[in-house]
């Protein structure tokens, strides 16, 4: 279940995602994005659900996430730095 904040990216509304629709979203497992969260490599989570106590991040974070990804297979190694 999605809850939705106004205020989000561009003044769209922004909404709170569970790690299974994340992971949906990302193309990746449930078991990938916990393991990122828990690296340190995923943003923060935004908060606690209320009713179920899982953690939930707010779209707009995941879809800042989402838009630094290098994608599967790249190298971090190779990029060049800005400079």
């Amino acid at each position: 279940m999605s809850v939705i904040i106004p205020g989000g990216i561009a003044g769209k509304p922004d909404r709170y995602l569970g790690v299974a629709e994340i992971a949906e979203r990302l193309k990746i497992r449930p078991q990938t994005w916990t393991a990122y969260v828990h690296r340190g490599q995923a943003p923060k989570a935004a908060r606690r659900n209320p009713e179920t106590g899982r953690r939930e991040w707010l779209e707009s974070a995941i879809e800042a996430f989402e838009a630094g990804r290098l994608g599967q297979g790249a190298r971090s190694d190779l990029r060049k730095e800005a400079g």
